[in-house]
């Protein structure tokens, strides 16, 4: 079975590493001195373990212990690889519920980004006109970054659909 050492970033807790140990239908979390911090079917590992992302303005990898805390790990390149390997394949045995989710998540996505874009358009024909009078830092802030920032999570949507997709059709029901 599957195990990862983690590094928590808090001080109190780097007395030695935790493991994260993946078994046949559920993964734990075990503390430095091998206490069971954390437990949890691979169903509900997306909303039990969180990844380090620009987006949401998360730098650490965090695991929501049994008990509610959060706790939070160094970002290791490859223990971070594993984790997202783990929570894909965690999402590919659950059938076509979570892709269907995604799917509409990145839809969702790529329309507020071409909804951005229209309205970014128009104000940049109203400015053209001297109709609107805005400095162009402010049209990039409030308009074209959110429509970039939506196409880019839309694209890492449809991204992760498709490695999905891959496990299930390489693995069917296998391990990770």
């Amino acid at each position: 079975m599957p195990e990862l050492r983690l590094i928590p970033v808090d001080n109190r807790l780097k007395q030695a590493p935790f493991l994260f140990k993946i078994d046949g239908d559920s993964a734990t979390l075990f503390s430095g001195d091998g206490r069971s911090i954390a437990f949890f079917l691979h169903e509900m590992a997306d909303g039990r373990i969180i990844l380090p992302s620009f987006w949401e303005s998360i730098e650490h990898l965090r695991i929501i212990a049994d008990d509610g805390t959060h706790i939070w790990f160094v970002p290791e390149k490859e223990s971070l690889a594993k984790i997202r390997a783990y929570l894909n394949w965690a999402l590919a045995i659950q059938g076509e519920e979570p892709i269907t989710q995604m799917r509409k998540e990145a839809r969702t996505s790529f329309c507020w980004g071409i909804g951005c874009v229209v309205l970014g358009l128009l104000v940049e024909v109203f400015q053209a006109m001297n109709l609107l009078v805005i400095t162009g830092s402010l049209i990039f802030h409030f308009v074209w970054f959110p429509a970039i920032f939506a196409f880019v999570r839309g694209w890492k949507k449809v991204k992760m659909i498709k490695q999905i997709q891959e496990i299930r059709a390489s693995t069917g029901n296998g391990t990770p």
